[in-house]
């Protein structure tokens, strides 16, 4: 499906129940557990992808999954519309979550600049004019295509969950081309447009591989270290408060002192170190 066709689609789909999916299947606004994917894109008989909204009830369109599985599609009033294995099967079915993702980030990185990760401690912008999606295995890819140079690309990785895995260094130079990550599991319950945004500019991205910059992760990873030093030596330092200030007799804390240790003793908070201390009945 081209990429206008699939703007379209994404005006057409409407609210219909109190909850709504966003294209790779996620409840938008919800972080619960039970918020997990489900299936809302299948493809006709012709192999044109197909939205759940477009999708009539039930199975009557002949929608097949990515995995080849007949689809049903679930449009009640109850839960948000999602499409169903004929099978009755309530497990993510991988072969559509990883083409949900991979075709709604190929379409994202074409709409505008989308940034690399930081080169030379500094942040850059990409154009890319075509884009494809191209998993390997259960691997998420998108290779993007640079305007005016379509014999350069770049393998971009999605990642949707913190432990997912990703390609090692030496896999990346594998292929040949530069490849970096983008991490979208801070992302993934929100909207389409807040998704769109993620990938071309605010979700946090890493390089795996730099073809023309070999040194590039290297640096990224220096330069990450560097800011968060800079960041926690501009954070005020809690001051060193006495015993007389936390309202404690002398002799008391003397005493009690053995039982905190000299980090603790300069740390802690008034109110935990009374806590420690006297427990929490204690009242000054």
């Amino acid at each position: 499906m081209s990429r206008a066709t699939l703007s379209r689609t994404t005006v057409k789909r409407s609210v219909r129940t109190s909850h709504s999916r966003n294209s790779l299947g996620y409840i938008i606004g919800r972080r619960a557990w039970s918020s997990g994917p489900e299936i809302v894109w299948g493809r006709s008989t012709s192999g044109t992808r197909i939205h759940i909204d477009d999708a009539q009830s039930g199975a009557a369109d002949g929608i097949r999954c990515d995995c080849g599985e007949t689809l049903i599609a679930k449009k009640g009033g109850q839960l948000a519309h999602h499409f169903a294995h004929a099978s009755g099967s309530r497990k993510v079915c991988m072969d559509a979550r990883i083409s949900a993702v991979a075709h709604f980030a190929a379409e994202a990185i074409v709409r505008g600049k989308t940034r690399l990760p930081v080169l030379d401690s500094d942040f850059r912008y990409v154009i890319f004019g075509r884009a494809v999606a191209d998993c390997r295995g259960s691997n998420i890819v998108v290779r993007g295509f640079l305007e005016g140079r379509p014999d350069r690309s770049v393998s971009v990785f999605v990642k949707m969950t913190p432990r997912q895995r990703i390609p090692s260094v030496q896999e990346a130079k594998m292929h040949g081309e530069s490849a970096f990550v983008i991490d979208l599991s801070k992302f993934k319950n929100g909207t389409d447009e807040l998704l769109y945004a993620a990938i071309l500019r605010s979700a946090d991205r890493t390089w795996l591989f730099n073809k023309a910059r070999p040194n590039a992760v290297e640096n990224e990873i220096r330069w990450r270290r560097k800011i968060v030093s800079h960041i926690q030596s501009q954070l005020p330092k809690r001051p060193t408060l006495s015993p007389q200030r936390l309202g404690i007799r002398k002799d008391e804390a003397l005493l009690a002192k053995p039982l905190i240790s000299g980090v603790e003793w300069d740390t802690l908070s008034p109110r935990e170190l009374r806590r420690r201390l006297f427990g929490n009945k204690y009242e000054r």
